[in-house]
């Protein structure tokens, strides 16, 4: 805490690791300098750096929130508003460090910090920056950053400029509208050779919510040739400027021309212009058929605003959805004529499966199957092995599930209506289960009769007390139960299988001695939980979290767990003292938020493998209010 200026600050420490390491320091220095030489309101700025005692460090403002992967993992595909002004501030950074010769060479979500009041983003870890003309950029053809987000000439260990932090952004806008990153592989080398390689799907093929302006933009993003790319960080910014301009205010803005390459460039020179240019109207409609040909013989009509192309080959049409929810329809028979109708989305879930399956069902299909909900046949349904429901508002059962025979996770998020499960029981495969908001769920009788299912997951289920039916599931080995007014949580003890645990309001935990394999356990709001010394006999156990757990005092148990890796301690106001924990030869990482009695960490500091130690707001510390970050 800076007591002069009264504001918190955040501390970036070397680990001791690697402090001896002349390359690690240099990379360490070479991120103050690169970070401080751009001033700009979405940069991290630098407020100090000390490089010449035995442990560096950089002292930055201390910021809440979390990184932009953990919000999009937690939050799921953002809305393309969000999507945008999220870029727009993440070019607007890049401008100013490009304007300062500087590439930074490892822009992906990680390095992305979102605000706790998602009002604003920074970029962060200017570790691999280096300036444009730097001749060692490439480390000798050796490439630097993350592979998964970084861009093909930077794969292939050519020489860079910041039209390879474009590409990164463009991943990045890919990421938060899908939830995955554009290039999937196995292994990094494959990754990389996706990245040089191969085009991603598009973002309207994988969600269909997207518009053509953003899927566009990121297709231009995306160019494997830096030359197709935007030319700029600016032209970017100005270009995702005047499109959330346009979201804002459709109807005194235009969303602006994105040029990119491609058989059929949507928005080039209509049929009127090249008229006026003097071509025959003969040849362009020559031209025009073998462009909209394809090689099944079913024509496609290019349309300004299309925004979901279908395929039904039950009834052998094409269909085009434009944003006016019309259909442009053209069937396989005359070429050369237009038939323009209504369609209706049941004749699509028809032709799909004979069955009646509710629109959110059969986009949850589809987009599993990486396909457009008309593309889905009935075939296609023993393949679905995974499905997430994003809108389950109207589900009250789940019968029409039972088709899915092969299903193995799902997720069915905003389950408001939810009350039957017994459908459940005929998916014999089904081992991941979870259910968001199941306000009016009380019975989970049928689970029981579900021999596979390994992981549950019940998150913010308001009315579920009865927990009983859980005692018959021997098998299981994860279970959240979160928000959940359950009661006698220590029912569950027969779990002995269980390696992962989350409880909300657990006051009693001896239960967990009958559950020697658990590795992970997060234990939350248990307001009178004073006693852990249950916790000592959980030796597998790898990771810890007590989060608002105002009576433990006393963390000695947790000494005996020599395996443990991170802990977390989150408004533990009676915790005195972590010198417990110096026996945790194998702690990594250590977060201590809102315990004010605790005033020395000097015991973790020491461990040998001790990696990332975050400390926030606890008033008792010489250092209050500080985050501190260990990093290679």
């Amino acid at each position: 805490f800076d007591m002069e200026l009264n504001r918190p600050l955040a501390i970036k420490v070397l680990s001791p690791r690697f402090s001896e390491s002349g390359t690690a320091r240099k990379r360490f220095a070479r991120e103050a300098r690169a970070a401080a030489a751009v001033i700009h309101p979405n940069v991290v700025a630098i407020h100090g750096v000390n490089c010449e005692t035995r442990t560096p460090y950089l002292v930055m403002p201390f910021i809440a929130g979390v990184s932009l992967q953990r919000f999009v993992e937690k939050q799921g595909p953002l809305e393309e508003k969000e999507i945008v002004r999220i870029a727009l501030q993440v070019s607007s950074a890049l401008a100013a460090a490009h304007s300062q010769g500087l590439v930074h060479r490892d822009i992906k979500p990680a390095n992305i910090l979102v605000e706790s009041d998602v009002s604003r983003v920074f970029v962060t870890d200017f570790g691999l920056a280096r300036a444009i003309d730097d001749a060692s950029l490439t480390q000798s053809g050796c490439f630097v950053g993350t592979p998964n987000y970084m861009s093909p000439e930077q794969a292939l260990g050519k020489r860079i400029d910041g039209r390879s932090d474009l590409f990164s952004l463009g991943s990045v806008i890919y990421f938060m509208a899908t939830g995955r990153m554009p290039f999937r592989a196995e292994s990094a080398l494959s990754t990389l050779n996706r990245i040089a390689n191969d085009e991603p799907k598009s973002l309207q093929q994988v969600n269909s919510d997207i518009s053509r302006t953003l899927n566009d933009i990121v297709i231009k993003l995306l160019e494997k040739d830096p030359d197709n790319r935007f030319h700029s960080a600016i032209e970017l910014h100005d270009t995702l400027e005047k499109y959330l301009n346009y979201l804002h205010r459709p109807d005194v803005s235009t969303p602006p021309e994105i040029e990119v390459r491609g058989r059929w460039k949507r928005g080039s020179t209509d049929l009127f212009t090249l008229l006026k240019k003097g071509i025959p109207a003969m040849t362009i409609l020559v031209l025009l058929s073998l462009l909209l040909l394809e090689k099944d013989g079913v024509e496609t009509l290019p349309t300004y605003e299309v925004k979901q192309e279908t395929r039904i080959q039950d009834i052998k049409k094409k269909i085009q959805t434009t944003n006016e929810q019309r259909r442009v329809v053209k069937s396989n028979g005359d070429r050369g004529r237009r038939v323009i109708e209504k369609v209706d989305l049941a004749d699509v879930r028809q032709a799909v499966s004979g069955l009646e399956l509710t629109e959110e069902v059969l986009s949850g299909i589809a987009k599993s199957l990486e396909k457009s909900p008309g593309e889905v046949q009935k075939e296609d349904l023993d393949k679905v092995t995974s499905l997430t429901i994003g809108d389950s508002e109207k589900i009250v059962d789940l019968k029409q599930l039972e088709v899915l025979t092969n299903l193995e996770k799902l997720e069915l998020r905003n389950s408001f209506a939810l009350q039957d499960l017994s459908a459940l029981k005929y998916l014999p495969k089904l081992s991941s289960l979870t259910i968001h908001q199941g306000k009016l769920l009380i019975d989970i009788r049928p689970l029981a009769e579900i021999p596979g299912l390994k992981e549950l997951n019940l998150i913010k289920c308001n009315n579920l007390e009865n927990i009983y039916p859980l005692e018959k599931m021997k098998q299981l080995q994860k279970l959240t139960l979160y928000e959940c007014p359950v009661k006698q949580i220590n029912s569950i003890y027969k779990l002995t299988e269980l390696t992962y645990l989350d409880l909300v309001g657990c006051n009693n935990i001896d239960f967990l001695i009958w559950m020697p394999k658990l590795e992970v356990l997060f234990l939350k709001d248990c307001e009178t939980l004073s006693d852990l010394s249950t916790l000592g006999d959980l030796s597998n156990l790898k990771s810890l979290e007590l989060n608002h757990c105002p009576s433990v005092s006393n963390l000695k148990p947790l000494g005996k767990l020599t395996n443990l890796e991170t802990l977390y301690l989150y408004e533990c106001a009676n915790v005195t003292s972590v010198l417990p924990l110096a026996d945790n030869l194998n702690l990594q990482h250590l977060e201590i938020h809102d315990c004010d009695k605790i005033s020395d960490i000097s015991t973790v500091m020491s461990l040998p493998n001790i990696e990332e130690v975050s400390i926030k707001n606890c008033a008792n510390l010489t250092t209050v209010k500080i985050n501190k970050r260990k990093e290679e």
